[in-house]
């Protein structure tokens, strides 16, 4: 399978040959580094890391650019195609501009924290409001539109705060940024 063939490629990456997205060359094939080529993702590499290596992780929706380091892809594209799919409780859930695709997020965060160990964490990344061209109601291929809690002044109906859904399923937010193009959220499950 491509995704599976992907994956096993991208699990080799060594932190220390990260490369900064902002400098690559026309050359440089944006999927070459998985979830890597975000530069939100790039420049948390020492928060989210540690939440990956050495962690009984998944990364969910992965399967065509994976975060890689040991993390089990669930994905239309992999043999693992859901969350139920896979038994057990996890200590990361990554996902990577996956949720906007998602129609009844509200039920996807809940099962995201049931496949959690209690201390676990979700790694989110999500286009921001701020990137017009990828908002829900420019792009048909997302259901959603995402901002932080703390830009409640500048939502429209139906846009929902990444920070602010997580906390309500139970998620104690540690990190939130959102850098004008993806919106990072680091939650723990209490």
């Amino acid at each position: 399978m491509i995704g599976q063939a992907t994956y096993k490629e991208f699990d080799v990456i060594d932190p220390e040959s990260l490369q900064n997205p902002a400098e690559w060359g026309p050359s440089g094939s944006i999927l070459q580094a998985g979830a890597w080529r975000w530069p939100i993702v790039y420049t948390n590499s020492d928060l989210i890391l540690p939440l990956i290596q050495g962690k009984h992780a998944i990364d969910f929706g992965g399967g065509a650019a994976p975060i890689a380091y040991g993390a089990q892809v669930v994905d239309r594209l992999t043999e693992n195609k859901s969350l139920i799919d896979l038994p057990g409780q996890w200590d990361t859930i990554f996902t990577c501009h996956t949720l906007e695709h998602i129609v009844d997020i509200s039920l996807c965060v809940q099962m995201i924290h049931a496949k959690l160990k209690p201390g676990g964490h979700i790694v989110a990344v999500v286009p921001s409001w701020q990137f017009t061209k990828l908002r829900a109601e420019n792009w048909p291929h997302h259901a959603q539109t995402f901002y932080l809690w703390r830009d409640v002044d500048r939502t429209e109906p139906g846009w929902q705060p990444l920070d602010a859904g997580l906390a309500t399923v139970g998620f104690t937010i540690d990190h939130a940024e959102d850098d004008g193009d993806c919106i990072l959220v680091i939650g723990r499950k209490c």
